[in-house]
């Protein structure tokens, strides 16, 4: 009899269908000890790609991005223990592990355009890859070719993205419930607030120019009021002449000749 085959390929399979399959003996449906070795295999790869799925996986990603930024913190006020770099690549390990694991679990396509965390997918790769260009490619490169890179300024800026791991503790408020509802509550007031500052801007704005026109330049003012401010700015320049004058250092003048007069005096 013909060898009986599954409808549906096995990467696609659910989970118990393919225990029911390896459960089942090999000689009822065709299947060696070979192919019932390749079934299991394949069910274990599977079950630890979904483990970073998994709750408990993700609040223990969570504990180390919340120690990350205690060793953040730390480093800055003490920036010369020797234990910060040791520190730093165990948490890099951590982080490109955790990253092969989604993306081998979503696939690279829909690791970057799911449909909810597109946005946390991308900002977690250019965090894990700025980190392996930073402690892991750039060193290689410098012990390979002797060359320094302390002062140059992209690496400054890559170093400077090791910072942007503190948001991903952003994400993490999702295990949280309530706390994450209050970052979402508070990001919709910030986007709100901004909408009323250009709103309030667009209407200062308005004003001002009315105000100018009408009340400033006299367009709308009688005409003895419009003589009134004339005569007030024209008070106002001879007062600010004034007062310019007055600030001037006193000097004493004396005539041309009393001036030589004295000169002439001096020699003798």
């Amino acid at each position: 009899c013909s060898r009986a085959r599954p409808s549906a390929p096995w990467s696609t399979m659910p989970d118990h269908a393919l225990v029911e399959l390896v459960a089942f003996s090999g000689k009822a449906i065709g299947i060696d000890e070979q192919e019932k070795e390749e079934h299991n295999l394949l069910w274990f790869y599977r079950r630890a790609l979904s483990t970073c799925e998994e709750p408990l996986f993700q609040s223990a990603i969570g504990v180390v991005i919340a120690f990350n930024a205690v060793v953040i913190g730390a480093e800055t006020d003490f920036p010369d223990l020797p234990a910060w770099p040791i520190l730093e690549h165990v948490f890099l390990v951590i982080f490109v592990m955790e990253l092969v694991l989604r993306l081998a679990h979503n696939g690279l396509c829909l690791f970057f355009t799911h449909e909810d965390d597109w946005a946390w997918n991308g900002v977690d790769f250019i965090i894990v890859a700025g980190g392996i260009v930073d402690m892991w490619l750039m060193p290689l490169y410098g012990a390979l070719f002797n060359v320094s890179f302390t002062h140059n300024k992209l690496l400054q800026l890559v170093r400077m993205m090791r910072l942007l791991r503190l948001v991903k503790l952003l994400r993490q408020l999702k295990q949280v419930r309530k706390l994450y509802e209050l970052a979402l509550a508070v990001v919709h007031a910030t986007a709100a607030l901004g909408w009323v500052l250009l709103l309030t801007c667009i209407f200062l704005y308005i004003f001002a120019i009315v105000c100018t026109q009408l009340i400033g330049q006299g367009q709308a003012l009688p005409d003895d009021m419009k003589a009134d401010l004339a005569a007030y700015a024209a008070a106002d320049e001879v007062g600010a002449f004034t007062r310019r004058l007055a600030s001037r250092p006193a000097r004493p003048h004396f005539p041309r000749r009393l001036q030589d007069d004295e000169s002439d005096a001096g020699s003798l």
